[in-house]
Formats: structure tokens, C-alpha cells, sequence
């Protein structure tokens, strides 16, 4: 990893205090030399990601702004290699199977554990 790719962007639609273990996740990478970068709509992200640098990518779905397979396979037709995280309420089998099969590192369900997220971030992303 170089220099530059080391913003985690955090594709989200989180309102006012939902956003509060976001700021968490940013205070744990921070020490790593990782930062967070919100963006909070589909154009937004698929911008970000077509721009490049990213170390990762974390989508939120939340089944209505932000649907998050459909994000991801878009991300994916754009940076098949990009490291990417998908929280969602949805963990039937069928989202899995197809998270995992647009090669997701994890899923995680709401409510976030920040300390899970965070280290599944670290291990990947800091050498």
C-alpha cells in the first residue's frame, strides 16, 4: 500500500446519531495511518472509486438509498481488486452467497460491533 491509498471510504445514508460508530471506526484506523472518507450517496461512492487511491471500501446498505449488492457489484465492474466490507440488516443465506461471491471480505449486521469492524479493517489494510 502506498502512500495515498489509505482512505477506507464508508458509502452510508446514516442519520444524525446512527452516525456516532462511524466516528469510532475513524478514531480506531486513525493511529494506523488509516482514514475514513464518507460519502453518502451512489453517485458519490462510484465517483470515489473511479477516482482510485482507495484502501478499501465499506458499504452500508440500507435497503432503500443505499442498496448495497447492487453498490458493490457496481464497484466491482469499475476496481475488481478493491478490498470491500458490506454492513447490512439482511443476513439470509441468498446475501451472503452473493456477497462472498463479489468477493467480500466480511459481512457485518447491525448493530456494528466498531471493535469486529475495525480490526477486520486493520488486518487487511496495514502492513
Amino acid at each position: 500500500m502506498t502512500g495515498v491509498d489509505r482512505d477506507v471510504l464508508i458509502s452510508h445514508r446514516l442519520q444524525g446519531g446512527e452516525t456516532r460508530w462511524l466516528n469510532e471506526v475513524d478514531t480506531g484506523l486513525r493511529p494506523t495511518g488509516l482514514r475514513v472518507c464518507r460519502v453518502h450517496t451512489r453517485a458519490e461512492t462510484i465517483c470515489r472509486v473511479e477516482h482510485g487511491g482507495l484502501a478499501g471500501a465499506v458499504v452500508i446498505a440500507d435497503g432503500r438509498q443505499i442498496e448495497g449488492l447492487s453498490l458493490l457489484r457496481t464497484i466491482r465492474s469499475i476496481d475488481r481488486d478493491l478490498p470491500c466490507w458490506l454492513v447490512t440488516d439482511d443476513a439470509r443465506r441468498a446475501t451472503l452467497e452473493a456477497a462472498l461471491a463479489l468477493r467480500v471480505m466480511s459481512v457485518f449486521t447491525h448493530p456494528v460491533r466498531v471493535q469486529d469492524l475495525t480490526l477486520a479493517l486493520t488486518k487487511l489494510l496495514v502492513n
